[in-house]
């Protein structure tokens, strides 16, 4: 579910343009030990809210995927002292130092760019992309906008990554405006400036789209499946059980009213 890698090689950081967290570009070798994986890599110690924020990286990554949505692959990433020993970048490896010695890692996609500002999705990206925004509404990811995209453009399609602001009430994130995304009026901020989602504008006023597929996968989700995501959580991270806890009680409370939950995408469409 959450395979391991052992970083073996550092080559660089993505510049801060790019991402506030400056995540790393790694490379490492899988649990077998016979292959090797290009992963982009966040580290504790450059977030917000530290293993917190790895957490909901991997939580929303491990639900993304078993909805059917177009999120890479999701990796735990070792960084032992002897690899952070032989990373030259001083201030990357002052990063690694007050970090927890696993990172969260999302698999390298070639030939990628951000998807640009404007972009018109093709007919055949719209299905997906319906099912990203009511993703991105239930969960609570307010961070994918027309000046944040958060996703990336390939030859292979879209991709969705950067879920560190999701599930931000299991987080300890106060907001006092804050509805369950099942209430009328939560996705308002979807909707309008600055926060206006990526897709907003291309769905809005589309009365063909249909979620019976994102609806049934979320249906096929059993208690146990939920179970396994916190499973799959490493050890190192154990000091913020609460959280993750917290998190998967939000992700059943939004299966339970799923209904409601597209009710409210639909009338903001």
């Amino acid at each position: 579910m959450l395979s391991l890698l052992e970083a073996t090689r550092f080559d660089g950081r993505i510049s801060s343009e790019q991402g506030k967290t400056m995540p790393w570009l790694l490379a490492g070798e899988a649990e077998e030990g016979d292959s090797s994986v290009e992963v982009v890599a966040k580290l504790s110690g450059s977030c917000d809210l530290g293993i917190k924020s790895l957490i909901v990286e991997a939580l929303s990554a491990l639900l993304a995927a078993d909805l059917g949505l177009p999120v890479p692959e999701p990796f735990l990433v070792v960084l032992s002292d002897e690899f952070i020993d032989a990373v030259h970048d001083v201030e990357a490896k002052a990063v690694a130092e007050r970090s927890c010695s696993v990172a969260f890692g999302s698999r390298r996609i070639e030939n990628c760019a951000i998807l640009p500002r404007g972009y018109k999705l093709e007919k055949e990206q719209v299905p997906q992309a319906a099912s990203i925004f009511a993703f991105d509404g239930a969960i609570e990811n307010a961070d994918r906008r027309c000046d944040k995209p958060n996703c990336l453009l390939s030859d292979s399609g879209i991709a969705i990554i950067d879920h560190e602001l999701a599930f931000p009430a299991a987080c300890g994130l106060h907001l006092f405006s804050r509805l369950e995304p099942w209430k009328k009026g939560a996705l308002r901020e979807f909707t309008k400036l600055p926060g206006t989602h990526i897709f907003y504008e291309n769905l809005k006023g589309n009365k063909a789209l249909d979620f019976a597929t994102y609806i049934g996968r979320w249906n096929s989700l059993k208690d146990d499946r939920f179970d396994a995501y916190l499973a799959a959580l490493p050890q190192e991270w154990q000091s913020q059980t609460d959280v993750a806890d917290a998190i998967v009680s939000a992700m059943r409370e939004i299966k339970s009213n799923m209904t409601q939950c597209i009710e409210e995408v639909s009338r903001v469409l």
